[in-house]
């Protein structure tokens, strides 16, 4: 997402400089961005570094991203810093009050510190809307202080749909059949993690796997790797499961079968990018209702369907009403445009201009 809003900015002329505090030489690069090594080690190190950035360049926004770099930002235009003051911005990912347990113990001094200093900030940068109103509960931060500003989810699908056409096959196109001679697939692209909960899915399989449902099969694809994969592995042979285990594949619908159901058992999610890279590939996918950021992420009964809670039986019945599903990518769009990179980057950017007037 950083990168993808870096390069929209650098497209439009804007100067971007993207601060890093722990920078790989791994890492993928916005063409165009200044990369700057906040260097030191710990906030206070990063809190004196980033001031240092501020004071010394003229920017016209600050724009923090995830809890620690929001705090860095906010501290970064505390006080007169020059002879002007950059407009700070701040952003929400995740829904953080219902699951408490998966953001881990040192994230609650993070939200005693964020209670005072988030509502110092300009503006505040949602990823969804469940997130914009969670802030607002939490954090008191004013309804006419945010913007909800769309994920560029399908940036990565979009860049593998122009190598493919460049290469002479046209994929994604049409209506979509789910099911083909009995057998679903369910595909899994995520951590094979606590937060991720896989053997929820590998249980749902199972349930698939009998009657009342009327598939003749049932594969899992994890497209993901994680603590928990031996685990994992040994659930789905025990449950009779036939599970294959792709490892972590950046573009998994590269990868992915073309028909099957895209299932994510998250406890919590900000949003789920996955499941709007699923309808940009033509399969439906499946969520809980109660992983609430993922509300903005599916269009019910048209890019797939909400299990009613997050019990295995809960996914079964919704996969099984999910891969009924003929996605019909030409009607959807309008919808995928809204997580274009250009609409999202056009939103972030309208409203920066409009803060800093």
């Amino acid at each position: 997402m950083a990168r993808e809003w870096a390069a929209w900015l650098v497209s439009q002329g804007d100067a971007v400089t993207v601060a890093l505090t722990h920078p790989k030489k791994t890492d993928i690069r916005p063409v165009g961005a200044d990369i700057v090594n906040l260097g030191g080690d710990g906030p206070l190190a990063h809190v004196q570094a980033i001031r240092r950035l501020v004071r010394c360049n003229r920017f016209d926004a600050v724009i923090g991203l995830l809890p620690y770099f929001n705090l860095l930002a906010v501290l970064a235009g505390i006080g007169r810093i020059g002879k002007r003051r950059p407009k700070v911005f701040i952003s929400g990912r995740n829904v953080e009050v219902p699951f408490p347990h998966v953001h881990g113990k040192s994230f609650r001094l993070t939200r005693a510190i964020s209670k005072i200093l988030y509502p110092l900030a300009d503006g505040y940068i949602a990823i969804s809307h469940p997130v914009a109103a969670e802030a607002g509960a939490l954090y008191g931060i004013k309804s006419n202080k945010m913007r909800v500003v769309p994920n560029p989810a399908t940036a990565k699908v979009q860049a593998w749909q122009k190598a493919a056409d460049t290469a002479g096959s046209k994929l994604g196109q049409g209506v979509h059949e789910q099911v083909e001679g009995g057998v679903l697939n369910l595909i899994v692209p995520a951590r094979l993690a606590d937060q991720k909960r896989p053997l929820v899915a590998v249980e749902a399989a199972r349930l698939l796997s009998n009657s009342p449902y009327s598939f003749s099969k049932v594969v899992l694809h994890f497209f993901g790797d994680g603590p928990l994969r031996a685990e994992v592995e040994r659930g789905a042979l025990d449950a009779g499961v036939e599970a294959r285990f792709h490892g972590w594949v950046e573009e998994w619908f590269a990868a992915a079968p073309t028909s099957g159901v895209v299932l994510l058992t998250s406890l919590a999610e900000g949003f789920g990018n996955v499941l709007v890279e699923a309808a940009a590939i033509g399969l439906p996918s499946v969520v809980s209702s109660r992983c609430l950021g993922s509300a903005d992420a599916v269009v019910p009964g048209i890019t797939g369907e909400f299990a009613a809670g997050d019990a295995p039986r809960d996914y079964a019945e919704a996969i099984s009403k999910a891969a009924g599903l003929p996605l019909d990518q030409a009607s959807l769009g309008s919808w995928l445009e809204r997580f274009s990179p250009e609409t999202s980057g056009k939103s972030l950017r309208d409203y920066l201009a409009s803060v800093i007037g």
